[in-house]
């Protein structure tokens, strides 16, 4: 089996699979949280060396006040997790964060500075 190198996902239909299931919009952004962390494992199992996640654009930050309150408080949480992970530690793992994160809440802007801090001398 041939395994690429880099992956990379766009996390896109989230509110629409609430929808569909009758869920809060945010029911379906904590929905594909869970799946993000499901691919993180995958593609560890798998070697795969670089895993890149296209996760917010600025068009979510124009949706409902109460959907990007759950939305970046989710975020929140997971940049919390991963922060703390030991897999982070014990792998070796490189985390970096593109964009425009002088949009997003500083606390998150800190938390994403500290994580990439904290890991830029891994080497996987």
């Amino acid at each position: 089996m041939i395994i690429p190198s880099h992956i990379a996902v766009i996390i896109d239909g989230n509110r629409r699979y609430a929808k569909r299931a009758a869920l809060e919009p945010w029911k379906g952004h904590e929905s594909g949280a869970e799946t993000v962390e499901k691919t993180i494992e995958w593609c560890s199992d798998l070697q795969v060396k670089e895993l890149t996640f296209y996760a917010l654009s600025i068009e979510n930050l124009n949706r409902e006040k109460r959907e990007v309150e759950a939305l970046l408080n989710l975020m929140k949480r997971w940049l919390k997790k991963i922060k703390n992970d030991e897999r982070i530690k014990k792998n070796q793992v490189k985390i970096r964060f593109i964009g425009r994160l002088y949009l997003l809440p500083e606390d998150i802007q800190k938390l994403a500075a500290e994580t990439q801090e904290e890991t830029k001398n891994h080497g996987k």
